[in-house]
């Protein structure tokens, strides 16, 4: 017993570790929301011997907020979900930052590519419709998103509509933009790829606020105790290296003491009695099996395959002028006779299933802060062959649409910068957010955050990130509780490891 006890005392003689260039106690895999969370905890706590390597050229993961027109544009993050249980809020509230996030509302009404007008009463039932449809919990287990919502659907616009095939028809069109705004929420190739029954909780309060104009990386300065400018500033610079990628980790789960290798694809490699590591699901879809040397364990690998991970794509257009008076946004339904023919006007791909990538843009929202940008939404499976296709087809298949859609309304000039997203065919990320995908399982999630151990019971490798929060996935403060959460098992590791030892046995 008193070996054990002394296995995990180890970490505490921060300066008598083995003095090997490169070793720290701690070791941070990513400096997304998760990483810099973990981090500050462990900073504010009084445990400053750690190191994060972060793959990308920036902190911040998929939180990416860079000028683009008047202000900052989030490419990745841009929501704070609800006000009530959301440490993200909860923070801003603390510190009388709430002015930092903004309300947002969007228009109840449609514009359809055949310009056909078919009034707002209607449109605004329709909308209403799908709103209730996305707030419903009628789903039963098991079934796909896709399949619970389209059987909702069809039954409440055929008792609306149903005697009036005109409007029936157009209502069925319209399911492909309930479906596309489905599939923006759950970050999913495919409604019919998510599961309806999840382990989700929905905070309660207003789920439509976003950032105002430094975006959401001012939320990371707030973590770092950056701002509000002349706060103390926690010492967390000179602890991040930047463009360190991880090809491998190597752990040892029969050692009786913690000895992680971590080796970078630059050829740099170092040493920690602890890892968190917080990539994102997509990473380790795609790289996990090799990664980890042992392979990590079956039931963690099964948890990787099963959890979702999809993508999300923003096109951000940079006007010379403000030609969208005051809309605030332009909901897109595609009507069936046009969805079918439109490849025949334009002509240039990818195609999915027959169809047009064009087909796939479904809203356009304008930025208060930003008045001469539009940000284009487009979601499904398109999205990972559109992220590699030039930005020449890009911006003509958007100018078509709006012109299609728009241009016996409006004076649609050429946009005179752009910006898009590349969440999916980035390698330090594979996709834009997690899911519960049809074949994931309540177990999933909790063995995906379950830590690594060695023989003897001590965290040797931990997991942290949105993907591991049980009932805040696909969110940021999902990735920071995640973050405390493998921070604080350090914490009561290393100020109380004989308690924490007694618990773990």
């Amino acid at each position: 017993m008193y070996l054990r006890y002394v296995s995990l005392l180890f970490p505490l003689f921060f300066h008598e570790i083995s003095g090997i260039p490169n070793e720290k106690p701690i070791i941070i895999i990513g400096a997304g929301p998760a990483g810099i969370a973990a981090a500050t905890r462990l900073l504010e706590n009084g445990i400053d011997n750690i190191l994060i390597l972060e793959a990308e050229p920036r902190i911040g993961g998929r939180i990416y907020s860079t000028k683009f027109g008047d202000t900052n544009v989030d490419m990745g993050a841009m929501w704070c979900h609800g006000q009530e249980g959301n440490i993200v809020w909860e923070k801003l509230v603390d510190m009388n930052l709430t002015d930092l996030v903004r309300s947002t509302q969007h228009p109840r009404t449609f514009h359809i590519s055949s310009r056909k007008e078919l009034g707002k009463d209607f449109e605004q039932k329709l909308y209403d419709i799908m709103m209730e449809i996305l707030d419903s919990e009628q789903a039963e287990e098991n079934e796909s998103v896709g399949f619970a919502f389209g059987k909702m659907y069809n039954k409440s616009i055929t008792e609306q509509f149903g005697n009036d095939r005109e409007k029936l028809n157009y209502a069925r069109a319209a399911s492909k933009w309930l479906e596309h705004v489905t599939m923006s929420i759950e970050g999913s190739l495919s409604w019919y790829d998510s599961k309806s029954k999840t382990t989700y909780e929905e905070c309660g309060g207003n789920q439509h606020l976003n950032w105002r104009g430094p975006g959401y990386k001012i939320f990371l300065d707030i973590l770092m105790k950056k701002y509000p400018t002349g706060s103390n500033p926690l010492p967390i610079d000179d602890k991040i290296l930047l463009s360190k990628e991880v090809t491998k980790v190597l752990w040892n789960p029969a050692a009786t003491r913690n000895r992680v290798e971590i080796a970078c694809a630059d050829g740099s490699s170092y040493v920690a009695s602890h890892v968190v590591f917080t990539p994102s699901l997509g990473v380790l879809k795609e790289r996990g099996e090799e990664m980890f040397v042992p392979r990590l364990p079956e039931r963690k690998m099964i948890a990787i395959k099963r959890v979702g991970m999809g993508a999300v794509m923003k096109v951000f257009l940079h006007y010379p002028r403000r030609w969208w008076r005051d809309e605030v946004a332009f909901n897109l339904v595609w009507d069936e006779n046009d969805r079918k023919n439109v490849r025949n006007e334009f002509t240039q791909g990818p195609w999915m299933n027959g169809e047009s990538w064009i087909t796939r843009l479904y809203s356009i929202e304008m930025l208060e802060e930003n008045p001469k940008v539009l940000l284009v939404w487009i979601t499904g499976d398109v999205v990972p062959a559109l992220e590699n296709t030039d930005e020449k087809t890009l911006l003509s298949g958007i100018e078509f649409t709006l012109k299609k859609f728009l241009g016996h309304l409006y004076d649609i000039p050429k946009p005179d910068k752009v910006l898009r997203s590349n969440w999916y065919s980035n390698p330090h990320f594979r996709g834009s957010y997690s899911f519960q995908s049809l074949s994931s399982t309540d177990n999933n999630i909790p063995d995906l955050l379950e830590p690594l151990r060695t023989s003897n019971g001590s965290y040797i490798i931990q997991f942290a990130g949105e993907a591991t929060s049980p009932t805040h996935f696909s969110t940021v403060q999902g990735a920071v509780e995640s973050g405390y959460r493998e921070a604080d098992r350090l914490i009561g590791l290393y100020k109380y490891p004989l308690l924490i030892n007694s618990l773990v046995h």
